[in-house]
């Protein structure tokens, strides 16, 4: 008796009759259509409003400058949009180098960041707020380049190098990425504004030691924090206590160092006159509290900030 031949497997129909088109090879470029996610799975969303993005700006420049953001409101108000678009752009690529991820997946972001950036200078449509601003500036007054790519360079050597190895490595870094701001900021003056923003980003890491630590990193030089002073178990309080007030040593000496930078437009001269007394009272406070900064970092009251500001608007140092 003869069997019938058995029809084809599925294996067999699902190979030699497919449909026409993409469908069936589950194309990656195509549109997913499980209806779950085919609201969810959305262009990503474009905003050029510029009035938006300048908003968008100033509250990350607030967030970013602390105690010394009411500076700002010294300047007249295309510098500070100025400041505030790149205070945006840079505090976006250090949050890039700050990550706990591997440093090629770090120094990716930063690279992209860092390419949209120079499509946006070249005429390129900005896809992100922060570019709308940078974009905007830039017609008024276009950004200078080098300072720009020096900007990028300090957060590829942030991305790599968490720490710094000696006391003398954190006054370079802190330099390096000074005048990449001055030269974007205040092209020309770098010799007179690099050091004493200098110094002010250290006094802004010292006061993010508490955070620092939770990311196994520090402002402070390695050879005075053991690299292991985040690890409560291996550390002990003098240790913070003497790496702070060394620290505070320091600043102390450079901000009481400043003259009167009278070489200096008047608005910027006033805006670094409001940085270096805030800077000063902010020290003196983190050196009578030592390691208790960690937790409870000083801050300036409203009345402190709004008496500086009137200090340096009458009576600029």
């Amino acid at each position: 008796m003869n069997r019938a031949r058995p029809g084809p497997s599925p294996v067999e129909r699902v190979s030699s009759e497919h449909p026409d088109g993409p469908e069936w090879r589950a194309d990656a470029m195509a549109q997913s259509r499980h209806t779950r996610l085919d609201d969810v799975l959305l262009e990503p969303m474009v905003d050029r409003d510029l009035e938006r993005a300048t908003i968008l700006c100033a509250e990350v420049t607030r967030r970013c400058l602390g105690d010394f953001a009411p500076a700002l409101m010294l300047l007249p108000a295309p510098e500070r949009r100025r400041v505030q678009a790149l205070a945006a752009f840079g505090s976006t690529l250090f949050d890039f180098a700050r990550q706990s991820s591997l440093d090629g997946e770090k120094l990716a972001q930063i690279n992209r960041w860092h390419f949209d950036l120079e499509l946006t200078l070249e005429g390129a449509p900005p896809g992100q707020p922060i570019f709308v601003l940078l974009a905007a500036v830039h017609a008024e007054r276009p950004w200078p380049e080098p300072a720009l790519d020096a900007l990028v360079g300090c957060a590829h050597r942030r991305a790599v190098r968490q720490r710094p190895d000696s006391a003398a490595s954190a006054e370079s870094d802190a330099l390096r990425l000074a005048q990449a701001l001055s030269g974007a900021l205040v092209p020309g003056r770098e010799s007179e504004t690099a050091p004493l923003l200098a110094a002010l980003l250290r006094v802004d890491r010292l006061l993010a030691l508490g955070q620092d630590q939770g990311r196994h990193q520090a402002g402070l030089p390695a050879d005075e924090l053991p690299e292991s002073w985040s690890t409560a178990a291996e550390r002990t309080e003098s240790d913070v206590e003497a790496a702070i007030g060394l620290e505070c040593e320091r600043l102390v000496a450079v901000l009481g160092a400043v003259g009167d930078l009278k070489g200096l437009p008047a608005p910027w001269r006033r805006t670094l006159s409001y940085g270096v007394l805030a800077g000063r009272r902010l020290v003196a406070r983190v050196a009578k509290l030592g390691s208790a900064t960690l937790a409870n970092p000083p801050h300036l009251g409203i009345g402190e900030r709004l008496m500086l500001l009137l200090r340096c608007r009458i009576l600029p140092l």
